[in-house]
């Protein structure tokens, strides 16, 4: 899933089904603009291991190419130092802060 505008409202409601659900959140913070995040997705995310993983997540694609005062909240609470950046939630809702990827990560590291 691909969000704009109220980011902040879409990856409250995405964590709220991950905690009734107990399931996990991945988010991907990617921009246009950023050369490895369209490797990622030309290479990573289509890669069947990746997905068949994937499946057992909330999954979010958060677009980070326009920034505002939301947008900086977030990269603040996620300690997002630069794109792409992957980010997990566990099934309570807490932030892995520990197990952030930042930059380009092979399709069988990622699964």
């Amino acid at each position: 899933m691909h969000t704009g505008e109220n980011v902040r409202a879409f990856l409250d409601a995405k964590i709220a089904t991950a905690k009734t659900t107990g399931q996990p959140v991945v988010i991907d913070f990617w921009a246009t603009w950023c050369k490895v995040c369209q490797v990622i997705d030309k290479k990573v995310w289509v890669d069947p291991a990746v997905i068949a993983e994937s499946r057992r997540f909330q999954t979010v694609k958060v677009d980070c190419t326009e920034t505002d005062p939301e947008m900086e909240a977030i990269w603040a609470e996620f300690q997002i130092g630069g794109l792409p950046t992957i980010a997990f939630i566990d099934s309570r809702g807490e932030i892995l802060h520990g197990k952030t990827v930042t930059g380009f990560m092979a399709a069988k590291d990622m699964a």
